[in-house]
């Protein structure tokens, strides 16, 4: 197994919890709690099945099948938005699974020109829904709610989409809604994006069964970035934020009352003692690891002048592309996408609890792991990385999803069989489990437009 460029010491961490509390609603477990792993773990689950026609190529025992693709009409009357990106999984009161799902588009002119050629009429400009947020962008929130028995049966004959058993538009008027995080009885939506009026998050919820006011579900307080990855400790309530940007920041919200917060409260930056740029030309050393401070958001609404200029003046640290992130145990695991020897990747751990920052895996080979960008904690404690290559070359010729063990090793898990001269194909992204450990979810974006769940036998039985 390839070596991951990650210190045993610190994946200790990730694995000490209750992986499938996390998936339900992003809470650490106690300290000290077991490992949630079967007897038998061993790193990955084999090679990959070769099937230049499957939707995914997996490992064998396990099955794959499209739930939904872009383009067919929701129970709601419209049409699933394109480029589907970060998502969640809940159980609802009757026991179904639930999947808000983010949808990556800005406004016509940029549909017009992408790759598949968008047909901007997925909400025609005369027919608007009136609770956009925006009457110029496409982005937003779409839900999915499925029958799991079906779902299950479904996926042994391939036929996942007759588990559906409603979908609709939960938020639209938004733009590059990329990833986000899951929080108890919803998701937060993120613009990634710097245009006037932009680059918020939003809550949605999993009993949002119709379009909501965009407006009013809009988390002001967070402050206006190109934000990407959330996530919410729960005992404190602080809210952990990545900026995708070449020169974004990393941010965290500290509410006023830890029981709200997304109520009023403070916007911080992360600063790093003795180090400004985590991406400098130099590459640092894997295993690395520095205190850390915060510092002051003056203007958060950015009003003059965007959030990472305001606190990079004042010291704080520039991360190359921060995308997904994910809190376990006292830790924020986040990615920056872009950084690091060959432009593929570094992951980063800050203990939130004792204030230092680590870099746990920096790439270094393509065909290992390649620009990763969402992530996401499997029941049995490894992360789960979905990748989004830019180009080929250097090793990467496809896109994966890999596996990153507490040993330290990386495995291939799934591969989108479909790529052309060049180009590593489409993009995957938004993983996640539903609550009860049994299917895993990821989207296929730009050519494919799909969101597909999968099965198999997790515990390696």
């Amino acid at each position: 197994m390839a070596n991951s460029n990650l210190s045993r010491r610190s994946f200790v961490h990730l694995s000490a919890l209750n992986a499938l509390a996390l998936m339900a609603c992003r809470k650490a477990p106690r300290k000290g709690a077991p490992l949630d792993v079967p007897s038998n773990r061993i790193s990955g689950f084999g090679p990959l099945v070769a099937n230049p026609s499957a939707v995914l190529e997996l490992p064998q025992g396990f099955q794959c099948a499209v739930v939904q693709r872009f383009n067919e009409t929701m129970t709601c009357g419209n049409r699933m938005p394109a480029q589907p990106d970060g998502m969640t999984c809940h159980m609802d009161s009757l026991g179904r699974y639930v999947l808000l799902r983010n949808h990556e588009l800005s406004d016509a002119a940029w549909m017009k020109q992408a790759r598949n050629q968008y047909p901007t009429d997925i909400y025609a400009e005369n027919r608007r829904p009136s609770g956009a947020y925006s009457q110029e962008m496409y982005g937003g929130v779409s839900r999915v709610v499925m029958d799991p028995q079906r779902l299950v049966r479904g996926l042994k004959t391939g036929d996942a989409a007759g588990s559906v058993v409603s979908s609709n538009l939960v938020l639209t008027g938004t733009q590059f809604n990329c990833s986000g995080g899951s929080i108890e009885g919803g998701w937060i939506s993120c613009e990634e994006s710097d245009a006037p009026e932009h680059g918020y998050a939003f809550f949605t919820r999993t009993d949002d069964d119709r379009l909501v006011d965009a407006h009013s579900r809009r988390v002001t307080s967070w402050g206006c970035l190109k934000r990407e990855g959330v996530s919410v400790e729960p005992r404190t309530g602080h809210v952990y934020m990545t900026e995708d940007h070449r020169d974004g920041s990393l941010y965290r919200f500290v509410p006023d009352n830890s029981d709200d917060p997304m109520g009023a409260g403070r916007l911080q930056a992360l600063a790093i003692e003795g180090l400004t740029d985590t991406d400098p030309e130099s590459p640092l050393t894997r295993g690395a690891s520095w205190p850390v401070r915060w510092v002051a958001v003056g203007d958060p609404q950015a009003a003059l002048k965007p959030c990472r200029e305001q606190v990079q003046a004042l010291g704080a640290a520039r991360f190359n592309r921060c995308e997904g992130s994910v809190l376990v145990d006292g830790s924020l695991w986040f990615i920056a996408s872009t950084a690091g020897p060959v432009g593929a990747g570094q992951i980063f751990r800050l203990d939130v609890e004792n204030g230092v920052l680590h870099l746990e895996v920096q790439v270094d080979d393509r065909s290992v792991l390649s620009m990763p960008d969402n992530l996401t904690i499997a029941p049995w404690g490894d992360l789960l990385l979905a990748e989004d290559n830019y180009n080929a070359g250097g090793g990467a010729t496809h896109q994966f999803i890999r596996g990153l063990t507490p040993d330290g090793a990386i495995y291939d898990f799934a591969r989108n069989p479909v790529s052309f001269p060049g180009d590593c194909g489409a993009e995957l992204s938004g993983p996640c489990f539903s609550p009860d450990g049994r299917v895993l979810f990821v989207n296929i974006q730009a050519p494919v437009g799909a969101t597909v769940a999968i099965q198999g036998p997790w515990g390696r039985e």
